[in-house]
């Protein structure tokens, strides 16, 4: 989606399988180690690519320590959201064709 395109080729597609299945991991409970990956070529029924990614794979920590500092240092440097009308050249609250949500102010109050 942001990094896959047709033209993508099989190892950094698998790459990317890999930091996906990593954020799996990391956000589902019922996902868990070892990681059965087979990788095929375009109109071939089989192939040598085919790897079990237990805990102690060296290929898939490397990938999970890097991408989650990497991913840790892009977050720190995006600027946090402007709430309260401070000067800003990247405002989060601007006018919008859609109204936000209705606050609840009483448990009486709903939604819809």
């Amino acid at each position: 989606d942001r990094v896959i395109t047709p033209h993508t080729p099989l190892d950094e597609a698998a790459k990317c399988a890999l930091v996906s299945m990593d954020s799996t991991l990391k956000s589902n409970l019922s996902v868990g180690l070892p990681l059965d990956m087979v990788v095929y070529e375009a109109d071939k029924l089989e192939s040598d690519r085919i790897v079990c990614i237990d805990d102690h794979n060296p290929y898939f920590n490397m990938l999970r320590d890097n991408w989650g500092s990497k991913l840790r240092a892009m977050f720190d440097s995006l600027e946090d959201p402007v709430w309260n009308g401070e000067a800003t050249t990247i405002p989060l609250k601007t006018a919008s064709k859609n109204a936000p949500l209705k606050k609840i102010s009483t448990p009486e109050e709903k939604l819809i």
